[in-house]
């Protein structure tokens, strides 16, 4: 006769249980999806910071174009990346559609940082045609710096985008093709906590690569800390590709 009252003893200790529940044999599964999102959010985190600072400290900027640039940059964009990323699905493989979206934003922010910035003069109107624009249609003076700094405002818009495409999107849509129900239960918090420790280290990033080069201009220090900030978002765009 069987025992009826038999009971299944514990997974993990209820210690183990709480800080660390995974299976040695699952490191392989788990170690990589956390480290994909460690640099998606990384990433993300040094890109909203970055995007602000361009756009509230540029001239004819500040911070009432950000909403503009929300209303009529990021979400018509977020509307046709959505658009193409349906069709691309019907064509290409999952895993070559992740491919393909690291590697555009991994292409922009790198040339952001090595051409697109240290060349602002020649491809931006001139500071004095945005201010004449300004004065002379006032009901559109928050609209015209959106156009006059359009490098600035595509940067602001990729880096949105980054944030919703790469781990609300991408991340967790592969998550749930690979993590079986159960694993979820277990990984998914942990996910969490691997989210806060890449915010305290990409924080500590752009605090220690932001006074470098302390001798040089204002201008040319912060083209030298960009540099480095958009050089470890290309590393880790790489690593997320990598690690897929």
């Amino acid at each position: 006769m069987s025992d009826t009252n038999k009971t299944t003893a514990p997974e993990f200790g209820k210690v183990r249980a709480a800080l660390w529940p995974i299976h040695g044999y699952e490191m392989k599964k788990f170690l990589p999806m956390g480290l994909i999102m460690f640099f998606a959010l990384f990433n993300y985190t040094i890109l909203r910071d970055i995007k602000d600072v361009l756009i509230v400290t540029a001239p004819n900027g500040g911070a009432p174009v950000l909403s503009f640039l929300k209303g009529w940059g990021v979400m018509p964009s977020a509307i046709v990346f959505v658009l193409v990323y349906t069709k691309l699905s019907n064509i290409l493989s999952q895993e070559k559609i992740f491919y393909w979206v690291v590697s555009a934003f991994v292409a922009f922010f790198t040339a952001f940082a090595f051409y697109l910035y240290p060349n602002q003069e020649m491809l931006h109107p001139a500071n004095e045609a945005l201010t004449a624009l300004q004065e002379q249609y006032p009901n559109f003076r928050f609209l015209f710096p959106v156009w006059g700094l359009w490098t600035y405002s595509l940067f602001y818009i990729l880096a949105e985008l980054w944030g919703s495409v790469m781990i609300s999107l991408l991340f967790w849509q592969f998550a749930n093709q690979i993590v079986k129900t159960n694993e979820a239960k277990r990984y998914y918090a942990l996910f969490g906590m691997i989210a806060n420790f890449a915010l305290i280290f990409s924080g500590e990033t752009i605090k220690q690569l932001s006074t470098i080069g302390e001798e040089l201009s204002s201008f040319e220090r912060w083209g030298l800390s960009l540099n480095y900030m958009m050089g470890a978002v290309a590393v880790c765009g790489i690593a997320m590709m990598i690690l897929y």
